[in-house]
């Protein structure tokens, strides 16, 4: 993938990337569609709610799949939950940007313990989706199957510690420190 600049930011050629667009309100899956071809994105496959982009993804094992959360009648949660639930799919480890108006602890928290890999808060920029779009490619994360998981690894490398406990904690992480993300 050919790096660009986009700004302060690092972006790619996205020309060859397959995304699924989820979007029931059409000014909005249009606008989506706008910055994503602008960012240089070609293959945009459009679905107007969760059934409709779960059978997209079944069908065309898309590269990254970008759904707004409030669809009906199946949401864009409902649609994390099926991807990540659905043990033989060979898309089960799409990485998911979910796309909504409220940016509440609550929803964040939510969409990443269904299994969201990147959240994009309404109104966004061409900037805002692209960072998204290159954190995936730039900090890929590991999968995690748990009980009641199965999603991107929650955790991400950072340079210190959301901990803000005694000195020697600090000095226990050594180089190697997590935090996790909410």
């Amino acid at each position: 993938m050919k790096a660009t600049s986009w700004g302060n930011s690092m972006s790619y050629d996205f020309s060859r990337v397959r995304v699924v667009l989820a979007e029931d309100i059409n000014m909005m899956q249009d606008l989506m569609s706008y910055a994503l071809d602008c960012l240089g994105v070609k293959h945009i496959l459009k679905a107007s709610d969760g059934k409709a982009a779960y059978d997209l993804c079944v069908q065309q094992n898309p590269d990254v799949v970008i759904c707004d959360w409030q669809m009906q009648p199946v949401d864009g949660l409902s649609l994390v939950k099926k991807i990540r639930q659905d043990e033989g799919a060979s898309t089960r480890t799409v990485p998911i940007i979910m796309v909504t108006g409220y940016a509440s602890e609550e929803y964040v928290a939510a969409a990443r313990d269904a299994g969201v890999n990147e959240f994009l808060v309404k109104p966004f920029t061409a900037e805002s989706l692209a960072n998204r779009l290159s954190a995936i490619v730039e900090r890929p994360r590991s999968y995690v199957e748990a009980p009641h998981y199965f999603g991107p690894d929650r955790r991400r490398k950072s340079m210190k510690v959301a901990y803000k406990g005694p000195k020697r904690r600090d000095e226990d992480m050594g180089d190697d420190q997590w935090s996790v993300d909410i």
